[in-house]
């Protein structure tokens, strides 16, 4: 196939979704740009949870290495109530050895992002551009950015997120269906000395530990709470009071570190 019979893509978001996309093009040979109105690198979270599946894709595509050699193996997952008594516990060793499974991995979201940019052909990704118009002609689509560029292509891809501008533009406006929970993201030291993916249930509350090195933990909660009610976390001392459930001495280890909510997402 000569350069002129290829299908060029244009990709409007240079997320994890994004740029995965460009990755596979990239290693199939196929043209692709990614607009990117953030002016740099920009991980939205702090860790991630690469499942076996994940991790099988980047296996494939030569990514794998890279990713593992910061984060942490995703061994076992185990499933404790708000004291910490454990309820469940999901081993994948056996199906790694096996064979059957690919290794997970935890990673914090900023590594994978970076593995992910320096696979790509250089220039590939074009840091801040906003786009003010995209077009779908008959036989490509176009899109103007906020500056005056003009990109074309064969394809159009909106990997801009949960209020993504491609969407709207092209569909109308959707609104996310809020699920009647809300969630909090942070890193802080792995003082607690948690060595695999643990998660605490407690009445309409979750706390996860993740670890993704020996010495870093990703934290994420999750409670219920009703829409038109958000609560008010303005200091460390609320933040702590709203999971006074969780008793087990790990989370208290891991709320003794924060000092202000600036850390927090």
């Amino acid at each position: 196939m000569n350069v002129q019979d290829m299908i060029s893509t244009l990709v409007i978001g240079g997320g994890i979704g994004g740029l995965s996309l460009a990755r596979e093009l990239a290693v199939r040979g196929l043209p692709v740009t990614i607009l990117e109105k953030a002016p740099q690198l920009n991980p939205v979270g702090a860790g991630i949870i690469m499942n076996p599946n994940a991790m099988r894709v980047l296996e494939r595509n030569g990514l794998a290495e890279a990713v593992r050699l910061d984060s942490w193996p995703y061994l076992v997952r185990e499933t404790c109530d708000s004291r910490g008594r454990s309820l469940a516990m999901r081993d994948y060793r056996p199906l790694y050895e096996a064979g059957k499974l690919s290794v997970g991995a935890l990673v914090h979201r900023a590594h994978l992002l970076d593995v992910l940019y320096r696979s790509l052909p250089p220039a590939a990704v074009r840091f801040n551009v906003g786009v003010r118009s995209i077009d779908v002609l008959s036989d490509r689509v176009r899109a103007e950015t906020g500056r005056g560029e003009v990109f074309e292509a064969d394809l159009l891809v909106g990997a801009d997120g949960i209020h993504s501008q491609v969407r709207s533009r092209l569909f109308g406006e959707i609104r996310p269906r809020y699920m009647g929970y809300r969630s909090h993201r942070l890193i802080v030291d792995n003082e607690a000395g948690v060595r695999h993916f643990t998660e605490f249930l407690g009445r309409g509350q979750r706390i996860g530990l993740v670890p993704i090195s020996a010495a870093r933990l990703y934290v994420w909660t999750t409670f219920n709470s009703p829409q038109a009610q958000p609560p008010v976390f303005d200091s460390v001392s609320r933040f702590r009071d709203a999971f006074r459930q969780f008793t087990d001495a790990r989370i208290a280890r891991v709320f003794s570190q924060l000092r202000s909510m600036d850390g927090v997402i």
